[in-house]
């Protein structure tokens, strides 16, 4: 991982299972994403917390995706 902050942005129109998957395969950066929420007190997507989409993780849960997804 960089020294840097990281690249956290608005990830309004991401799907949940795509920040399901990006967390499965970028734990360290989920977990820093995590951090800095709770630090700034601003989330990336107005709906939810990253900490929810680690919980996923953390939990093994197996994320299926039907079609595609672009933006």
């Amino acid at each position: 991982m960089s020294s840097g902050p990281p690249q956290i942005g608005n990830c309004d129109f991401v799907p949940k299972s795509a920040l399901v998957i990006t967390g499965k395969r970028s734990e360290e950066l989920s977990e820093e994403c995590v951090k800095v929420e709770r630090e700034i007190s601003h989330t990336v997507r107005q709906d939810m917390v990253m900490a929810e989409i680690q919980e996923v993780v953390d939990s093994g849960f197996s994320v299926n995706i039907a079609g595609t997804w672009n933006m």
